[in-house]
């Protein structure tokens, strides 16, 4: 037994941070990296669709153990949901879009390193732009470093910094009004007018995000141990299916 619906991006990224959404403690943990994480926010930006999530309700025959997802703040409280499939999605935009603190990834060499993650304006609202070009992780310190560290080539240490370079901060995404008044008075100031370029990037990028909806296949709690069970047999983690162990456990 189970319902398909769709919800905002923003609701969902609410209960992940609120805890009403949490994952079953045996799942693996987040495994994403850098190239995988600017994608997923590219097709978010463009309105592409990124795959269902399944969810399971709590309160049922089979109880887990449930933790929240990673980068969420520790509280104590018990989740209406179970995040059964979308983990490594989910957490990314968790992440990049809501949370305020650096994106724990991996590099190119499957290095953990800190990320946030901007959106390079002039590229975004270009024609024929290819969204994923417009995203750029900077380090946790909020530069882009070449020559072993000793050469900043991009500094986005303050707010001023990301007006001058044109540099959206995409977990502002889902609120970006005062970021965008601030960026306008900045320009204004200087005798730049951004009027047409900050419409672009309103309309083709911002709002998109603001509107995204994430298709969810939510099992009710009237399902059957068996019936769970099966479905966890033909769910992907991190791109391996759950062993026998796991399943049993």
């Amino acid at each position: 037994m189970f319902d398909i619906a769709k919800e905002d991006l923003k609701d969902l990224l609410k209960n992940v941070d609120a805890g009403r959404l949490q994952l079953p403690e045996f799942q693996r943990s987040y495994v994403w990296n850098d190239e995988d994480v600017r994608s997923l926010l590219a097709s978010v930006a463009k309105g592409f669709p990124v795959g269902a999530l399944l969810t399971l309700e709590t309160g049922g025959e089979i109880r887990f153990k449930p933790r929240l997802l990673e980068g969420v703040d520790e509280k104590k409280v018990e989740p209406i949901e179970l995040l059964l499939d979308g983990q490594q999605r989910i957490t990314s935009l968790y992440q990049t879009l809501f949370s305020q603190k650096a994106v724990r990834t991996r590099n190119q060499k499957k290095a953990e390193v800190e990320r946030f993650y901007y959106l390079d304006i002039q590229k975004a609202v270009a024609p024929a732009a290819e969204m994923i070009d417009a995203i750029v992780g900077v380090a946790a310190d909020r530069t882009i470093r070449e020559n072993f560290g000793k050469t900043i080539t991009l500094d986005l240490t303050t707010i001023e910094r990301e007006f001058e370079q044109d540099m959206f901060p995409l977990n502002r995404a889902l609120d970006a009004r005062d970021w965008f008044y601030g960026w306008r008075d900045y320009w204004r100031a200087k005798g730049r007018d951004i009027y047409d370029f900050e419409k672009a990037l309103d309309q083709g990028v911002i709002d998109v995000i603001q509107r995204y909806k994430v298709p969810i296949i939510r099992l009710d709690r009237r399902n059957s141990r068996e019936a769970i069970c099966l479905v966890f047999e033909k769910v992907n983690v991190g791109g391996k299916k759950l062993v026998a162990f796991e399943l049993v456990t």
